[in-house]
């Protein structure tokens, strides 16, 4: 009787798992389909209709580099300069070296009224982040996973080894697989501010005026206009600091930006 209860509750286990797993391949299924009608909409020019559904998708958590892509393509062709970039931008972060995306923000770029020369970068900044930008996060994780391997590999080899001539060998290779794999976690921890943690947004309103400080009755600093891109460093109520590529700082109002 025992036995037969056992039984039964790991029945009522297995169900309830393979249930999960329909749903979530039902959903995903789901997905997929509604993600190529709205492929299948914006080959025929229903640019609007595709929207609809590319959005809709995203609301439901369907977020994938192709989404945002595919609804910054439909945006570009509305002439909804901002929004356009906005996906893109999005697109960018989920695959930052993909060719198609990376060459239509630039084409969506030049459609922004306001043209900012960024300040030069300390050379050494400009090495990091291009040492920094050889892997996505994924590469990086790959990366510093191979060489802790290869670091306690080494290690074993200079603990274990009776040999006395593979012990300067198996600590050199210890030694330098630290380095290499240190150096790693170091640039990874970059391309991580730089792509993830580093707060983008993108101008929605056709012109913003940027405030010396919150408030409708301060001073006007600067104009920007719809599609540039802007890095918030502080909010207040419904304000935000932002700075501009020339370095440039101000306060915009929430609702003129939206978020990468």
């Amino acid at each position: 009787m025992k036995k037969l209860l056992v039984n039964s509750h790991w029945s009522l286990v297995i169900c309830f798992v393979a249930m999960i797993l329909f749903s979530f391949n039902a959903n995903a299924s789901d997905a997929s389909s509604e993600f190529q009608k709205a492929n299948e909409l914006y080959q025929k020019q229903n640019y609007d209709s595709a929207i609809k559904i590319y959005e809709q998708l995203i609301s439901q958590d369907y977020l994938s580099a192709e989404v945002f892509y595919n609804l910054g393509n439909c945006y570009y062709k509305r002439d909804s300069v901002g929004k356009s970039i906005l996906n893109y931008e999005r697109a960018l972060k989920l695959k930052p070296d993909d060719e198609d995306i990376n060459f239509n923000l630039k084409v969506a770029q030049l459609k922004v009224v306001d043209k900012i020369e960024a300040v030069p970068e300390i050379f050494y900044r400009r090495w990091i982040k291009s040492l920094s930008s050889m892997f996505t996060m994924d590469g990086w994780s790959h990366f510093i996973l191979v060489c802790v391997w290869l670091l306690f590999l080494s290690a074993a080899v200079y603990v274990v080894s009776s040999r006395s001539s593979m012990k300067p060998m198996g600590f050199l290779l210890a030694t330098f697989f630290l380095i290499i794999g240190s150096c790693g976690w170091f640039l990874a921890q970059q391309s991580y501010a730089d792509h993830v943690s580093s707060k983008s947004a993108v101008v929605m309103n056709v012109t913003a005026y940027v405030k010396s400080s919150p408030g409708d009755s301060n001073t006007d600093l600067f104009l920007l206009h719809e599609g540039t891109k802007v890095e918030v460093i502080d909010e207040y109520e419904n304000w935000v600091k932002i700075k501009i590529a020339n370095g440039s700082v101000g306060w915009l109002k929430m609702a003129e930006i939206e978020q990468i």
